[in-house]
């Protein structure tokens, strides 16, 4: 199989010094491959590597082919276009330079084979489902490209305008393509390196590529970017971590293109539903590479045998130490027994002194030698189990018990009161999501969580879910949520005293204390080795306990999060979660997982992805639209769980 990009002993280590990957040897070969590993593992290292952004410090990376390269955030500008974030604002601006007759060689070199660009351009999106129609009183259409001080366009292509010169290179890349999430977009035209010049309109007026990117959602965006990948056609496409922040809509509009891609993909995800999308799992770990064939259920399958062979090596191992350790003490001992035999006839003087001598040098040659043949074999058999040892997953797992989060059945843990605007349904005011002022004249309904059950929160980004979480958060002290920019038509009319809260952005975290501190704040009561004990049991131990939060993984934030609220002096009853695995990579997302399996409160839980809600048990699911009530709707289904 030919391989499209070959890493040859390939070495990266930040300014600071840190060396993100060491002396890697990979390749990839045609299809979808889905690349995995923990975080800090290297793996969007190694995707800019290829991409061409970042230069190796010794060894190389060939592609064989331009590439195109989607990064985990897209810093665009304001002012940025649809067409820029395509990469063919260029090959635009020349065609509409030609179409009023004042082209020249540059403009016609510029635009090559590319003169039904837009009408392709709107083809793909239309294939992605983004719709460019604009939001009613929206101004979207750009008074042209935003120019640096050299007079550079700021451009967006998702694929370069080097091509990929086939294997080969030296010092690291042969080849460089451009990509999509490098792009030094500034936050408003007044940033350093670019000024607030703009031209012209470029293109017809109102054209949906000239609208500004700042008016599409994330979900958009990501799926616009993914767009003009595609209409490059790229012969490798880079993607990190896609699914990142996208709602369900826009999460099964990329599973299509990722079912359908053509050329090579590489993919950087911890969403198990995409990684279901794949033929061959590549997996960096230890610094090291190593392909899987198959999809993501493949992988676990081949691994969970593989380890279980392993174990029975290790027992195997361990079995054949016990024995020649018995063998080396059991010859020991018999030689032992020998010495005081022979001593005792030395000192009766049963034989000549010269015999008994002879006898006793020669007992003692032979004794040494079998002693050091059972040492050697004791020896080769701790090797054996070391190697052993090695082929085994030592993979840590959060352990605990939390029996006073336990909720009796049929208790009341949150009541809302939701109603329909326009249906003749009335409420006050001052009654906004989550307000405790006077309940609606007319409620349309009433969504109950009773006792120990799991409910999933799903709905478009943007339609209030997080909105909802912090209004009920809220109701616990009887406060007012904070104004969202729309009111919802949710009243909170009952929830239980002790909730917990993990926000998205993990902001409840002191980033200036130590992990010891976080959580002595929440558990004041709790004794400095119950401190250590407790966040031991979410593996964070020793030294690192000592660390400020702010120096830590994204990770083991997440498990100081979690201990913080569930080891607290009063563990919540009700958990509540919004969006829980982003950027969690997958050994993270199975400790979550496990975690949460143990908990024994009621569970509110935000997320887009089903096969995360599906292994915490959320049995019922409520939908979120945008100015509408939560309503009850059928359980998530996935793929696996039917």
């Amino acid at each position: 199989m030919t391989c499209a990009v070959i890493c040859d002993r390939l070495t990266y280590s930040w300014p600071d010094g840190t060396i993100a990957l060491a002396g890697l040897d990979a390749a990839f070969g045609g299809g979808r491959t889905g690349l995995i590993g923990r975080n800090g593992s290297g793996k969007s290292t190694l995707l800019r590597l290829v991409a061409g952004h970042l230069t190796p410090t010794s060894g190389t990376v060939a592609v064989d082919g331009d590439v195109g390269y989607l990064a985990q955030s897209l810093p665009l500008a304001t002012g940025a276009t649809v067409a820029e974030l395509l990469g063919i604002d260029r090959v635009r601006a020349a065609l509409h330079v030609i179409e009023a007759g004042r082209a020249t060689e540059v403009d016609f070199a510029e635009v090559g084979d590319d003169w039904d660009i837009e009408e392709r351009a709107l083809a793909h999106l239309n294939r992605f489902g983004v719709d460019l129609a604009p939001p009613a009183g929206c101004p979207w259409v750009s008074t042209g490209p935003l120019k640096n001080r050299r007079g550079r366009t700021a451009s967006g292509a998702s694929i370069g305008d080097r091509r990929a010169e086939g294997h080969g290179g030296h010092g690291g890349r042969a080849g460089a393509p451009g990509g999509v999430g490098d792009m030094e977009y500034p936050a408003s035209s007044g940033e350093e390196g670019w000024s607030g010049e703009q031209k012209e309109p470029v293109g017809a007026a109102g054209s949906p590529l000239d609208r500004r990117v700042a008016t599409l959602s994330g979900g958009e965006t990501v799926l616009t970017a993914l767009a003009g990948i595609a209409l490059r056609r790229p012969a490798i496409t880079l993607l990190d971590e896609p699914t990142n922040n996208l709602d369900r809509s826009a999460r099964e509009r990329l599973y299509r293109a990722v079912e359908h891609w053509p050329g090579v993909l590489i993919v950087v995800s911890h969403d198990t539903e995409l990684l279901e999308l794949v033929d061959q799992i590549a997996e960096l770990r230890d610094g090291g590479l190593r392909t899987w064939g198959g999809n993501f259920c493949d992988y676990t399958e081949q691994l969970a045998v593989e380890q279980e062979a392993a174990r029975r090596t290790v027992r195997a191992a361990e079995a054949e130490v016990r024995r020649e350790k018995r063998q080396l003490a059991e010859a020991q001992i018999k030689l032992a027994r020998r010495v005081r035999f022979g001593q005792k006839k030395y000192d009766t003087k049963r034989e000549p002194r010269v015999i008994m001598n002879q006898r006793k040098r020669e007992a003692q040659v032979s004794a040494g030698k079998h002693r050091i043949l059972l040492e050697d074999r004791l020896t080769e058999a701790r090797e054996g189990l070391d190697v052993a040892e090695d082929t085994m997953r030592d993979d840590p797992a959060i352990r605990i018990d939390l029996p006073h989060t336990e909720v009796p059945a049929g208790q009341d843990v949150l009541r809302l009161d939701t109603w329909t605007p326009g249906e003749g349904a009335t409420r006050p005011p001052e009654s906004t999501c989550g307000g405790r002022g006077t309940p609606p004249t007319v409620a349309n309904g009433r969504l109950y969580l009773r006792g120990p059950e799991r409910v999933a929160i799903t709905g478009p980004n943007g339609s209030g879910k997080t909105t909802l979480l912090r209004a009920i958060v809220a109701a616990v002290g009887g406060d007012r949520p904070e104004p969202s920019g729309h009111t919802s038509p949710v009243r909170v009319a009952h929830v239980i005293d002790r909730v917990g809260y993990l926000p998205q952005r993990l902001d409840n975290l002191d980033e200036g204390l130590s992990v010891l501190d976080n959580l002595r704040v929440a558990a004041p009561s709790a004794g400095v080795q119950d401190l250590r004990a407790g966040l031991a049991r979410f593996l964070l131990r020793g030294d690192r306990v000592e660390q400020r939060v702010a120096d830590l993984s994204g990770g083991e934030r997440f498990r100081v999060a979690l201990a913080r609220i569930l080891l607290a002096d009063e563990p919540p009853r009700l958990l509540i979660l919004d969006e829980p695995t982003n950027n969690l990579d997958l050994e993270s997302r199975e400790q979550l997982v496990r975690a949460l399996n143990v908990y024994r409160g009621a569970l509110l839980v935000v997320g887009h992805d089903h096969a995360f809600l599906a292994q915490v048990g959320a049995g019922r699911r409520w939908v979120v639209e945008r100015d509408r009530p939560p309503v009850e709707a059928e359980p998530v289904r996935t793929p696996l769980s039917g």
